[in-house]
């Protein structure tokens, strides 16, 4: 038996292409509303920001009782241990 293979269409391709570039356009202009945004900051926050937190974090995982995974939306993860007091 031999190996199938799927034929691609031409709008199949354009279709995907036109998706990979709307992903790198959203990827833009969120890298410059963060770059405005921080441009626009002394760098000290005085309070809480609720926009900034949901900008810059995708997901908060609980590990364990004392550490947490924060995945930010660029991509990183880190852990933190978090201190009981």
């Amino acid at each position: 038996m031999g190996i199938l293979f799927r034929r691609v269409t031409l709008k199949e391709e354009q279709a995907e292409a036109g998706k990979k570039k709307k992903l790198a356009e959203n990827y833009e202009q969120r890298v410059k509303d963060m770059d405005a945004f921080l441009s626009g900051n002394s760098g000290q926050i005085p309070e809480f920001d609720n926009d900034l937190v949901r900008r810059l974090v995708a997901s908060i995982k609980v590990i364990s009782a004392d550490r947490i995974q924060i995945q930010f939306q660029s991509g990183i993860v880190m852990e933190q241990e978090i201190g009981n007091e």
